[in-house]
């Protein structure tokens, strides 16, 4: 009985985690590519300036019980926010299945979090902002002192180091092809994102995570350009695809190479 308790309240408690980045997750998607402060002022209607009250901000149930208006003004609230919040809660609870109360989900939920920030402002805006990278960094730092496995592979702070050096030679070559071809092949937010990433996930999830990014894109972005209408004014932001590129590899990469190299070894 006690056990079940326990269990109960740790699931509770990660949820509330979860939900809790969720709601912090609008702001950093709202405010960070328009250069403004993510702790002031306080969260307020953008159209009539009502300051929220706390229960105004409590996660889900506020734009529930709100019926996607501002107390307000009633000025219509983007479903955005609470679909955001909802992928805070299940990238909470799904790493945790995966991992437990421990550093690597900790790590993870961040980066899953940091990448849902990635996907919506560079779908938007057409930019990955440099403190993102940045915060990826500093996770892939913390991440050296624990290391991800399935079967043979481990991925260990030496892989992680390569993965990291990886990222560097990729934007050198890339440097190099641009100056070749005079024109840009891929934005600088996407170069440091595989660089930074790969101080997290290792060298061999990082090229799994670049090959399902493109395959991902391929698949999504090719059908776009048949498309008359939109093949003009269409621009590729592939911020979103490395994003859920990074996601796939991390959550089935090791288990993919173990599947693979098993029919040879």
């Amino acid at each position: 009985m006690l056990e079940t308790i326990l269990n109960i309240t740790i699931y509770l408690l990660v949820s509330l985690f979860g939900l809790a980045i969720g709601s912090f997750l609008n702001v950093v998607i709202y405010r960070l590519p328009n250069n403004m402060s993510l702790v002031k002022p306080s969260s307020h209607c953008p159209k009539c300036g009502y300051k929220l009250k706390w229960y105004d901000n409590i996660p889900v149930l506020s734009y529930l019980l709100l019926k996607g208006k501002c107390r307000s003004c009633k000025d219509k609230i983007s479903p955005r926010y609470m679909v955001v919040e909802l992928m805070g809660l299940f990238i909470s609870l799904g790493v945790f299945l995966v991992y437990g109360l421990s550093l690597n989900y900790v790590i993870v939920t961040l980066l899953f979090m940091t990448f849902v920030c990635i996907v919506f402002i560079d779908l938007k805006h057409y930019i990955i902002p440099d403190s993102l990278n940045v915060f990826i960094v500093i996770l892939g730092i913390a991440s050296l002192f624990t290391k991800f496995s399935y079967g043979r592979f481990t991925i260990t702070y030496v892989d992680k180091l390569l993965g990291f050096t990886l990222g560097l030679a990729i934007i050198l070559l890339v440097f190099i092809i641009e100056r070749l071809l005079k024109k840009e092949i891929i934005g600088g937010g996407d170069l440091k994102l595989i660089t930074a990433v790969g101080l997290v996930i290792g060298w061999e999830l990082t090229l799994l995570g670049i090959l399902f990014a493109s395959i991902i894109a391929c698949l999504v972005e090719l059908p776009l350009s048949l498309n008359k209408k939109l093949r003009k004014d269409h621009v590729l932001p592939f911020g979103p695809y490395l994003a859920l590129g990074f996601a796939c590899s991390l959550l089935w990469g090791l288990n993919l190479l173990e599947w693979y190299f098993g029919m040879f070894f």
